[in-house]
């Protein structure tokens, strides 16, 4: 059973288009920007005040959408940092709609990470992919959730449960568990879902998984080299690797959430 869910959550793999759905970061609960209780960050807002909204984000079918831990998988995503833009005081979330404000006031597009303002795309993409690593990270480890505290520790799970009168939840890919024994189970098949996000290369029509056998080709030829994450196909090593960890961080997330839901 346990291998058939994990087969189900990799076969959307080649389908997903993970950077379409990330959240701000508002603030980072521990040192050096990773979260100790990954997956769990309060959603940041839009200058309206409401859930920041992605109206020109392309709109991608993925395993959590139709299974039963679609909800749970979403939400888990949602909370994660993103790239947001400032123009002046205006905010977005939508790239489109940052150029389109930037033509119209003449002022610069900025770019958010979190709490960090970056001149230059590639910047924040470098800090973006950075914190999304550690998320990656840390979702393949088992942590100890109290109420709304997280923790790596059992004992001081277990304490601080006591202390509140709460039960100690079992944290996995940003899902909560009853049972530790499923928990673990999904700490190992998470492990293994993470492994199936692949950056492969294609240079004039010929794909490569190599990086080197890609470059002796660009060398050959004289034509670009296209980076390829889940059959997604970008220009810059930058936006791989951003593309290839938040792919991760979903296959992840699914992986744990359709664990949970079985």
């Amino acid at each position: 059973m346990m291998r058939r869910l994990l087969i189900t959550t990799a076969v959307g793999f080649m389908g997903i288009l993970a950077a379409a759905a990330w959240a701000v970061s508002p603030e980072e609960k521990s040192a050096g920007g990773k979260s100790p209780c990954a997956g769990h960050k309060d959603a940041a807002a839009s200058e309206s005040g409401a859930p920041c909204e992605k109206p020109c984000a392309k709109k991608v079918m993925t395993v959590a959408e139709t299974s039963a831990g679609a909800e749970k998988a979403n939400a888990v995503i949602e909370k994660l940092p993103k790239l947001t833009y400032k123009i002046g005081e205006e905010k977005t979330c939508c790239a489109k709609m940052a150029a389109g404000v930037a033509e119209k006031s003449g002022k610069p597009v900025q770019y958010v990470v979190g709490e960090e303002v970056f001149s230059t795309e590639a910047d924040a993409r470098v800090k973006l992919t950075t914190l999304l690593e550690q998320e990656a990270e840390a979702m393949q480890a088992m942590q100890y959730a109290v109420g709304n505290d997280c923790m790596r520790c059992p004992m001081t799970a277990k304490k601080a449960a006591q202390e509140k009168q709460g039960k100690v939840a079992y944290r996995v890919g940003g899902v909560d568990f009853d049972s530790e024994p499923k928990a673990q189970k999904a700490v190992e098949l998470v492990a293994e879902a993470a492994g199936n996000a692949k950056l492969s290369y294609k240079v004039d029509g010929q794909s490569f998984c190599c990086d080197k056998m890609a470059g002796v080709k660009v060398k050959e030829t004289g034509k670009p080299m296209t980076y390829v994450v889940a059959e997604q196909e970008v220009q810059s090593e930058g936006e791989a690797k951003l593309l290839l960890t938040q792919t991760k961080i979903r296959l992840i997330v699914e992986t744990a959430a359709a664990l949970l839901a079985s």
